[in-house]
């Protein structure tokens, strides 16, 4: 009688490492590209919301809006008022990271 083979074909095993290889791309490809959707959405809906709020304070201050980014960042740039609020958020945000050190 013919003895039987239990390694079975070297091309046989080849054709399943390929395989399983593209089974780990299938998988985890996808979930890449959508952790980065996902990380790019966040960013979109952030600079959304900066514009929103420009805008917002743009029209507070000048009881209009603009299309113009030159003039609403100038205007921004030279407001005492939100100096001070980005100061505030700035030592606000140093409290927390000296508070987190301590802790």
């Amino acid at each position: 009688m013919a003895k039987v083979s239990e390694k079975g074909s070297p091309l046989f095993v080849l054709l399943i490492i390929l395989l399983s290889v593209a089974l780990v791309i299938v998988i985890t490809v996808p979930q890449k590209i959508w952790d980065t959707e996902k990380l790019e959405k966040t960013q979109a809906e952030y600079n959304m919301n900066s514009i929103y709020q420009a805008e917002k304070f743009y029209h507070r201050l000048t009881k209009k809006y603009t299309t113009d980014t030159d003039v609403l960042l100038n205007t921004l740039a030279q407001d005492s008022t939100l100096k001070m609020a980005e100061k505030l958020v700035h030592y606000t945000n140093e409290l927390r990271k000296l508070l987190n050190d301590y802790l």
